[in-house]
């Protein structure tokens, strides 16, 4: 038996062994104090540098005159079957007809967190769709050759290297992924892609590569996007008015490494306000509104458990969970 039929049937085992659990989904309405509601952009001042969150970790920077992206997943296969037992491929049509109403017209780059099917599966049509050159590790410049990308729309990024589009400077920090079920790690998930990667493709070929924090610098504005695991010491001279954070993981950390990621995630960069990214479930369609995952993949509750009290003591920085799909300002008014 394969390696990765021996971890799909740990996986079923799991799963099975879980019950409902597995299936339980954490009661949003707790965190209703925290939750900016659909057409919240209405109310807001327009203009000046913005965002757009879209789920996981795919977000568009906007300042009126450059536009960049993190990874552009938005796809989100629904089919569990097709997902663990078949092969994906992107929705064209879908990932066109949302781009056209987020108001994407030409992206500068398109900046890849790192090369799991949730980050990177689409970065092939919208860098076609919007011209943008595709930055990451080497496993996502062979998913953007085998989508047929030209190499000098292909960048293997250099760690700490600021790279400059209009008024933005963006800088990949080499980082680390969020610890995952020892059976993802059977299935090679967690490895390098080494030869270029085409679609229909397996879930299982889009391996990590790298992981990176991301830090996008602005006159106007300056935000992080942080995965919810953290090497000490990484952002070291980085500021940001705004993290873009991965609650998966965090959950994972004992209290004294809770402690020290949020002092040099969220003290020491002199961060204002965290939004949370990466919470939703992904096996459901692209919404405003999206439900949280599974306790089974993430256990939500138990990162609000950390992050809502030890925020108590720093009322400066604000918390909010924000619709997807509005463009909101990245500095709050």
């Amino acid at each position: 038996m394969s390696k990765l039929s021996l971890a799909l049937l740990a996986l079923t085992t799991s799963l099975s062994l879980q019950g409902c659990f597995a299936l339980h989904r954490p009661d949003m309405e707790a965190y209703r104090p925290y939750i900016r509601p659909p057409g919240i952009s209405k109310t807001l001042p327009q203009g000046g540098l913005r965002f757009t969150y879209y789920g996981t970790t795919s977000l568009l920077f906007d300042d009126g005159e450059t536009q960049l992206m993190t990874d552009g997943f938005i796809t989100r296969p629904t089919d569990w079957n097709q997902l663990f037992f078949g092969q994906v491929s992107s929705d064209r049509p879908l990932i066109w007809d949302v781009l056209q109403r987020t108001g994407v017209q030409q992206l500068s780059a398109l900046m890849i967190f790192h090369s799991h099917f949730d980050h990177a599966m689409d970065l092939g049509p919208v860098a076609w769709l919007t011209g943008a050159q595709v930055m990451g590790s080497e496993s996502t410049a062979h998913i953007a050759r085998g989508e047929g990308l030209p190499n000098d729309r292909i960048v293997v990024v250099k760690p700490h290297h600021p790279y400059t589009f209009g008024k933005f400077k963006v800088t990949f920090i080499p980082s680390q992924h969020t610890p995952l079920p020892g059976w993802i790690e059977a299935t090679g998930m967690m490895g390098d892609i080494t030869a270029p990667l085409s679609q229909p493709a397996s879930i299982f070929d889009y391996r990590e590569g790298e992981t990176y924090t991301i830090h996008i610098a602005h006159p106007q504005g300056t935000a992080i996007l942080k995965g919810g695991a953290f090497v000490p010491g990484e952002l070291k001279g980085y500021k940001a008015d705004t993290i873009f954070m991965c609650t998966p993981g965090l959950d994972k950390m004992s209290p004294e490494k809770q402690q020290q990621y949020f002092k040099e995630v969220v003290l020491d960069t002199g961060a204002k306000r965290i939004i949370p990214v990466h919470w939703d479930d992904f096996s459901t369609p692209l919404a405003a509104v999206m439900p949280p995952m599974p306790s089974a993949a993430e256990n939500l509750d138990a990162a609000m458990a950390f992050l809502l009290p030890t925020l108590k003591a720093h009322p400066h920085v604000r918390f909010e969970f924000v619709p997807a799909l509005e463009s909101l300002p990245l500095i709050n008014p």
